[in-house]
This record gives C-alpha cells, sequence and structure tokens, in this order.
C-alpha cells in the first residue's frame, strides 16, 4: 500500500527531527517497525520525507531555478516553494510555511532483500487503513504547534 500525504508543519524542526516526529505518529515499533535499526533488519514499510522549511518574509534571500535572487515576500514566495517541489499553506507574522509531503509503503507482501537492499520487507500482522495512517500524522502534527 502506497500512501501520500501533506501537512504543514509550523514549528521550526530540522529535517532530522520531523523525522523523527512521523515515525512516533505512526507508532514505529517492532509491531509496526518503519525504520530499520541495522543493515540487515525486518520493516514493515518505509517513509520518504520531503520537509519544507519556514522562510522568513523580508528577510531570507531565495535563489530561483533561473539565477535571480530575491528577497522573500508575500508575491515570490509560492513561486519558490513550487520550484522546490512545494506549495504554500499559510503565511504567520513573516513567517511561510510550505507543505511537508510524506510518502509511506507498508508492504502488504514479504519481499526478501535484494542487491539494492539489505533489509528485508515483511507484511504487518495488522495492516493499518490509510485513513489510521492520516489520522495519526494530523493529530501529532496537531501537538506541535
Amino acid at each position: 500500500m502506497k500512501i501520500q500525504h501533506e501537512v504543514c508543519i509550523k514549528t521550526g524542526l530540522s529535517s532530522a527531527a520531523v523525522c523523527q516526529e512521523i515515525l512516533t505518529a505512526l507508532r514505529s515499533c517492532p509491531e509496526f517497525k518503519l525504520r530499520a535499526d541495522t543493515p540487515h533488519d525486518m520493516v514493515h514499510g518505509a517513509v520518504t520525507i520531503a520537509h519544507c522549511d519556514p522562510r522568513a518574509l523580508g528577510e531570507d534571500v531565495l535563489a530561483f531555478k533561473d539565477g535571480r535572487k530575491e528577497v522573500a515576500t508575500a508575491e515570490n514566495i509560492n513561486a519558490w516553494f513550487m520550484e522546490q517541489g512545494h506549495k504554500l499553506v499559510e503565511i504567520v507574522g513573516n513567517q511561510a510555511f510550505g507543505n511537508t509531503i510524506i510518502d509511506l509503503k507498508i508492504t502488504d507482501t514479504d519481499e526478501a532483500p535484494t542487491k539494492f537492499r539489505k533489509t528485508t520487507f515483511k507484511r504487518p500482522a495488522v495492516m493499518p487503513t490509510e485513513k489510521d495512517c492520516c489520522d495519526k500524522i494530523n493529530s501529532h502534527v496537531a501537538k506541535l504547534k
């Protein structure tokens, strides 16, 4: 099962901290494991997170792909977020927040290691639903604010 979910995380957390918070939200544990502890570990799925750091309007300098540099404003921030693969979600004060994109793959069949990965994928004993996963992420992210 593949799930793509978008949230807006309105804290100054680093990408590593956001990743840990998402794993906490999904209750990653031995019964439902999403991160391998060792190179040969068994996991029930994988999470890829494209975090979008907030930008300070009037302070941050945005480097666009066409080479121009501009100070972040309410008028140009969405175009810059779009170039980065995100979109503007909200402006609070002088902070512009984009969407964090969470791609979650939960395996529904056991998969042995391959030449590209050492980890074994195993179907979880209880398969969560897409709604369960999204609800867990949303409620946990709401607590971060």
